[in-house]
């Protein structure tokens, strides 16, 4: 089975194709060959963020790895990413609109991939 997600940033659409791979384990860290099975995004050279009407022009500044895949029940996502700023010490912290008051919460109420 593929699933086809449609990725909004940079130019787009782009399209990632996410196939079915085997389950990773869930434990914070990637380990070797764990996502040999999933779909690539590399690099965020030119993408707009919401927070941000600046695109990235360096990848000193910021730079990323993702991997997708899916088990067949879930949907997978695994990141490695290098930013030049630590977000939420260097930089005040972003709450967006829709979830201001639990953002930074490790729950499924919060949005965990803010890495607090």
């Amino acid at each position: 089975m593929i699933l086809t997600q449609v990725v909004f940033a940079g130019e787009w659409p782009r399209y990632l194709h996410v196939y079915k791979g085997t389950t990773p384990d869930l434990d914070g860290k990637i380990s070797k060959g764990e996502y040999d099975d999933a779909a690539v995004i590399t690099g965020v050279m030119d993408w707009t963020f919401q927070f941000d009407a600046t695109p990235v022009k360096n990848p000193e500044d910021l730079s990323m790895t993702c991997w997708v895949k899916h088990d067949g029940d879930n949907l997978y996502y695994a990141f490695d990413i290098t930013d030049d700023i630590l977000y939420g010490i260097e930089t005040e912290r972003w709450t967006p609109d829709e979830n201001p008051d639990h953002v930074h919460d490790m729950t499924t109420v919060g949005f965990p991939w803010f890495g607090d």
